[in-house]
């Protein structure tokens, strides 16, 4: 037998390096900008810069047939289902953007240094303080959002279109545009898919086609795994496995449009806490969006900005084809009660505001409670809401209080005194200065029979937090210096510019993420920024601004 070792001995396997050696790519290819993801952004920013003259490869770890997977990863914990691209901003019900002078207008005056009449406008806009250069850095920003997003721009590169007619001079007949009045009286501008459907995929597979008739050059099914940086420290372009293999895809500048990183369970625990990422919470948004353009900046040293703050909506278990309309009339004169027969927020906010109350309350769950009354007055937003997905399933008609309460599962007692209390702080005028206020849409709930629908849950539709960059689109560092040649847009960006919200014991956001009437216009108009921008860096007749 000698002195051989057994195959299964430990000591057969030899010590692991003190530092993985790096892999060097076996493919080369030579371009003006590289783009990562191919969402609303990312082919916002390919096409701008192709139609610039700029070479342009545009990456995404999805393949095509990724546009149309219904995929169904579980109805608990924080994996859902979702019809987006890996850098998409584009669930199935996300298929009309555009513009709201008004709200822009409202959105701009609200910052520091502004005046405008309002109850709760921030006086720290992304959570800096006072004096921070963030409060600058926001201003820019949204003031440069919003001149493109209008067309207001004085950068011939933009050719005056806004976000709507961007979208319509690109994908053509696919896409109509319609043009209205916003509820503030000011001009409001849109564009929709014109196909069977008019989703979400409708509208991607309609950008995608165009982006490739202009000459972008589309790479599916690569995974960007870090930024290449040259000698000086300057972005030089992107390395990604695909198909073939490693590629090193070289550029004068790199553009990161990945998404959010709802979909990266490490980091949501990391950043936002355990309550969202092993809690009851349904992900609504895409599965597909894992920090991966977070991760590769942050090697760069890109300073990651509140990471913490996310975009949530209401939706019920049967979540399959929308959210549930929580912010309609309807929604607004309910009461909202958790498990324990309470109501914990003013039900006349924004409906993301009380998608996080929700996914910090026991069990994360909620009950909407109507009277009779309420639902005959706005029967269409009742049978809206009933006829929306499987949502009818988790609705309810109860003759008594205490069978809300068995069917909410909370104290029968509880769940009376709240609704007592309520109706007789409405009849007091007393309704504005309860623990919880109810601001407008307070009338009395005592008509049975009684409406329920349970559980109302929370769905993470995207994160807020992310990198921070400038109003040219220009990655941050620590320091608060751009990067040179790497810039950023979407849902990877820091685009929280509101403010925390505290009360009865729930920490939320209130203000608005999208600066328009959609995100998505918001994602379009930080494409458009840099996709110009980042053409400054290179030699085509560009100098770096």
């Amino acid at each position: 037998m000698g002195g051989k070792k057994s195959g299964n001995s430990r000591e057969d396997v030899p010590p692991l390096p003190d530092v993985v050696p790096q892999v060097s790519a076996g493919q080369t290819e030579q371009c003006d900008l590289v783009v990562v993801g191919m969402g609303i952004c990312g082919c916002a920013a390919a096409i701008t810069a192709t139609d610039l003259g700029a070479k342009v490869i545009l990456l995404d770890k999805l393949g095509k047939e990724g546009m149309d997977a219904r995929v169904a990863l579980g109805v608990k914990r924080i994996f859902g289902n979702d019809t987006s691209r890996s850098g998409g901003f584009c669930h199935p019900n996300s298929h009309q953007f555009g513009y709201d002078i008004g709200k822009m207008v409202e959105a701009i005056m609200a910052l520091p240094g502004m005046k405008l009449p309002a109850a709760d406008i921030s006086e720290s806009i992304g959570n800096f303080p006072p004096g921070h250069p963030g409060h600058r850095l926001s201003r820019d920003l949204l003031i440069a959002i919003a001149e493109v997003n209008m067309g207001q721009s004085k950068n011939p590169a933009y050719r005056q279109l806004d976000s709507a007619d961007f979208w319509k001079a690109v994908v053509g007949d696919k896409i109509e545009v319609s043009t209205g009045i916003s509820k503030m009286g000011q001009q409001s501008k849109s564009c929709r898919a014109v196909s069977p459907d008019r989703s979400g995929p409708s509208l991607m597979w309609a950008i995608l086609e165009a982006a490739e008739k202009y000459g972008v050059k589309m790479a599916f099914k690569s995974r960007a795994t870090r930024l290449l940086v040259d000698k000086l420290g300057r972005v030089a372009g992107v390395r990604a496995l695909g198909p073939t293999g490693i590629i090193d895809y070289r550029a004068k500048a790199a553009i990161l449009a990945s998404g959010g990183f709802q979909g990266n369970q490490a980091m949501l625990h990391q950043y936002v806490g355990p309550s969202i990422s092993h809690g009851a919470i349904l992900l609504t948004g895409s599965p597909f969006n894992t920090g991966d353009g977070h991760r590769m900046a942050m090697e760069v040293g890109a300073l990651l900005a509140n990471p913490a703050l996310c975009h949530m909506r209401n939706t019920t278990p049967g979540w399959d084809t929308g959210f549930i309309n929580i912010s309609g009339e309807l929604g607004r004169y309910s009461i909202i009660v958790n498990t324990e027969g309470k109501r914990f927020i003013n039900e006349n906010i924004m409906k993301d505001d009380i998608a996080n109350a929700i996914a910090y309350q026991p069990n994360q769950v909620a009950g909407l409670v109507w009277d009779d009354a309420m639902v005959k007055k706005f029967q269409d937003d009742y049978k809206r809401t009933l006829n929306w997905g499987n949502h009818a399933k988790y609705m309810r008609d109860c003759h008594r209080l205490e069978e809300v309460a068995e069917y909410i599962g909370c104290p029968a007692e509880a769940l009376k005194r709240t609704i007592t209390e309520y109706n007789q702080a409405i009849r007091d005028e007393t309704i504005t200065t309860l623990p919880i206020k109810k601001t407008g849409c307070a009338v009395p709930l005592n008509k049975a029979p009684w409406h329920v629908c349970f559980p109302i849950v929370p769905g993470l539709n995207h994160t807020l937090g992310g990198l921070e960059v400038n109003s040219r689109c220009a990655v941050l560092d620590e320091m608060a210096d751009p990067i040179p040649g790497l810039y950023a847009g979407g849902a990877l960006t820091n685009w929280n510019w509101g403010y925390v919200w505290t009360g009865a014991g729930v920490t939320s956001f209130v203000g608005s993420y999208d600066l328009s009437s959609s995100g998505l216009s918001t994602c379009t108009a930080m494409g458009r920024i840099a996709g110009v921008e980042a053409l400054k860096t290179t030699s085509r007749g560009w100098q770096q601004g």
